[in-house]
């Protein structure tokens, strides 16, 4: 039997136990509650972030819907300008539109007539009047530029600036499209002179032209006369860009009337 000193040895191990046990067991609970709060904060912070993230998106989402709608304006004062340009070169004097392909040709038959100039009409003073002012305006192409700009600002005051490096490539593309024009209508003028030159060599003042046209009239198919022909067709090239120089009072774009 326990002697009484064991007996109080053995009370006293016991009741440290159950009060260590009593402590390990509010432990638990304050971890579980700590546990729990956390998660409740956890669940507030992804709904608070997905809501953020929702108005961020529609936040981008308007400004994108801001920024295609200036762009679209902008793109109109553009497509305005481009016109105007058009106008002031002459262009819409020889364009027309297939209404069924969207085909463009140029018609020359009121500037052009037997390899000369036909004085005195609308056709004719538009092409002088527009080739004229394309000469000016693409004598520099920063100065182009800023004319184009100048005339977009003047329509879209208060976009030209947020938008300016998306801008200035279309105005430089659009820049160069209607100079495409320009010169594919002074091409064609110039074609129409150059084969009346052809057909009619009497008419030809060129002392060198006439010269190959001498020669090829007696030269037998040779590779030879293949490589007067393309000589011929320069020079008579030349002389049609040099008459539509005489005609503008100026040179034209690609400067092909300097010999």
């Amino acid at each position: 039997m326990p002697t009484p000193s064991q007996q109080n040895a053995w009370q006293k191990l016991f009741a440290r136990r159950r009060k260590d046990d009593g402590i390990e067991d509010m432990n638990s609970i304050l971890l579980q509650i700590v546990l729990a709060v956390m998660l409740i904060f956890m669940i507030a912070f992804f709904l608070f972030m997905g809501k953020v993230d929702g108005e961020i998106s529609q936040l981008d989402e308007l400004h994108q819907k801001i920024e295609q709608a200036e762009r679209t304006e902008l793109l109109h004062a553009v497509d305005q300008v481009t016109q105007n340009c058009r106008i002031r070169y002459g262009l819409t004097e020889f364009l027309h539109i297939d209404p069924a392909t969207g085909e463009k040709t140029f018609d020359f038959s009121d500037v052009i007539s037997r390899g000369k100039a036909v004085a005195a009409t609308p056709q004719e003073r538009a092409f002088r009047i527009g080739a004229t002012a394309a000469y000016r305006d693409y004598r520099s192409q920063e100065s182009c530029e800023a004319q184009w700009m100048r005339e977009i600002r003047r329509l879209a005051p208060d976009l030209v600036d947020r938008h300016f490096a998306w801008l200035r490539e279309i105005v430089k593309e659009r820049i160069a499209s209607v100079k495409k024009e320009v010169l594919e209508v002074q091409s064609l003028a110039a074609a129409a002179i150059q084969q009346h030159y052809a057909q009619h060599p009497d008419e030809v003042s060129d002392p060198e032209v006439k010269e190959l046209l001498a020669q090829l009239k007696t030269m037998p198919e040779t590779p030879e006369r293949a490589a007067l022909i393309a000589e011929l067709a320069r020079r008579l090239q030349v002389l049609a860009y040099a008459h539509l120089a005489e005609i503008c009072k100026i040179p034209l774009l690609d400067g092909r009337n300097e010999r």
